[in-house]
């Protein structure tokens, strides 16, 4: 495995638990919604996002994770991998899509690389994706832009978000992914 995963496992309702040094990982669901809204600050965000993963997960069997801290189970952000959808100018509807957030309190601490090294990492164990695209918006947002570079994403080129935001998209390649060190 690449990056510190260390593992996967079952969660107490029966779900896989991906597990890192100091992170778990466990599918995103309405049961999340109210601690999501907390650290996202953005309850409708959350009422999106928990909705739509409880969708994903269902028919697809990957998607948004929820990542929580080992030590005390609190909730410190989302690691989401889900198929795109229709209304990215950049990216296909049926193109898996990566995001990732950590609450504002804990940023800086390598928890989005952690966690989505993981996420990745699982994703291409279980499905056959070949790539994985993620957008950024064209306004400040240096930190996901070093993440997506990390990860190995590469810019794909210029594309417009769901609102008409300008946004620059990256792509992942499976076979990029395998050769990193």
């Amino acid at each position: 495995m690449h990056g510190d995963c260390a593992g996967t496992g079952d969660s107490e309702q029966g779900g896989i638990v991906l597990r890192t040094p100091r992170l778990l990982l466990v599918p995103l669901t309405r049961l999340d919604e109210a601690e999501h809204a907390r650290a996202s600050g953005d309850a409708a965000d959350a009422s999106r996002d928990t909705g739509s993963a409880d969708v994903q997960w269902r028919k697809h069997g990957f998607g948004p994770w929820a990542i929580r801290d080992k030590r005390d189970n609190s909730f410190l952000g989302g690691a989401e991998l889900r198929f795109a959808g229709a209304g990215i100018e950049g990216i296909s509807a049926d193109e898996v899509e990566a995001g990732w957030w950590v609450t504002e309190d804990r940023r800086n601490e390598g928890i989005a690389t952690e966690a989505m090294e993981a996420a990745i990492e699982d994703l291409w164990s279980r499905t056959d994706a070949e790539t994985i695209a993620a957008y950024i918006a064209d306004e400040e947002n240096e930190p996901s832009r070093r993440l997506a570079a990390k990860l190995g994403f590469a810019v794909r080129g210029n594309g417009r978000g769901r609102s008409g935001e300008p946004m620059t998209v990256y792509v992942l390649r499976r076979d990029d992914w395998l050769r990193r060190p």
